[in-house]
């Protein structure tokens, strides 16, 4: 009775949620139940039914636009702020979350020790700790990556300790990490100062839905784009379940699928 009421408050009241985010309040509440050895209250037939009756019609949660390959370039280029070492920050900041296809906490978690360059090739690897799967886990870094790795810790000299620092309020480095919730700010930050610097109509940068994790489907669209296999793609992004990865490329998928494929060869004839 309990969690159907839980369900009922969500789903109404001024601010009701989307059928995804209930979704995982579900499972977390199934989660500490079994952390504790008790009953899974969310399996029973009257919690399933509740849900279903109030999730229907119910919109799922907005989709986060892909920051692409492209999109990561265009801002490595142009973006361009009053402030220089808040612009060198953020620019590594996309060049890490893209490459490495981190997650804001993984990000934020990000230690020099936890880095490794490569003095011939000019790539490097680091070492994320992923969130999600309780691990760690090698991620590839490219040499534009690295590159701007280095800048950023000779600029900020950075010898040890949390790679990705705040600003205090003089505006000179401090010694913390920044906040997770500050990498999605930093990121719409940029979109923001990118698109009111454009004298075209088209924007540089999508509009709506940017969070930290647009980094992360970009590349997955970009990996997918360029015909890596989904095993491949999963690797690169600490994944375990196919599940995620495939909803974040279904729209290229279903421009190669079977039905796309022959339809194109018949407009191409």
């Amino acid at each position: 009775v309990v969690v159907q009421e839980f369900l009922e408050a969500s789903f109404s009241g001024l601010s009701p949620k989307s059928a995804a985010t209930v979704e995982r309040y579900l499972s977390t509440i199934a989660r500490a139940h079994a952390l504790t050895d008790l009953p899974d209250p969310t399996k029973t037939a009257h919690v399933k039914g509740a849900y279903r009756h109030l999730a229907r019609d119910r919109p799922s949660s907005q989709p986060k636009a892909a920051l692409r390959g492209s999109h990561i370039a265009y801002a490595l280029e142009h973006l361009k702020t009053e402030h220089a070492a808040w612009d060198l920050r953020a620019k590594t900041i996309l060049a890490t979350a893209y490459c490495a296809m981190a997650r804001r906490a993984e990000l934020v978690a990000l230690r020099v020790e936890d880095l490794s360059f490569n003095a011939d090739a000019g790539d490097g690897v680091a070492l994320i700790k992923n969130t999600k799967a309780g691990r760690e886990e090698s991620r590839y870094l490219s040499r534009e990556a690295v590159t701007w790795l280095k800048a950023w810790l000779e600029h900020a000299q950075i010898k040890e300790g949390m790679v990705f620092r705040r600003f205090t309020p003089s505006g000179t480095i401090g010694q913390t990490a920044i906040a997770p919730q500050e990498v999605a700010r930093i990121i719409q930050r940029i979109g923001k100062v990118l698109n009111a610097a454009r004298t075209s109509d088209e924007h540089a940068w999508p509009v709506d839905h940017i969070a930290a994790h647009s980094t992360r489907i970009g590349a997955a669209h970009d990996l997918a784009a360029n015909g890596i296999d989904l095993t491949s793609i999963m690797h690169s992004g600490g994944w375990n379940d196919p599940k995620m990865p495939r909803y974040y490329t279904r729209e290229l998928a279903a421009h190669e699928s079977g039905m796309a494929r022959m339809m194109k060869a018949r407009d191409a004839q």
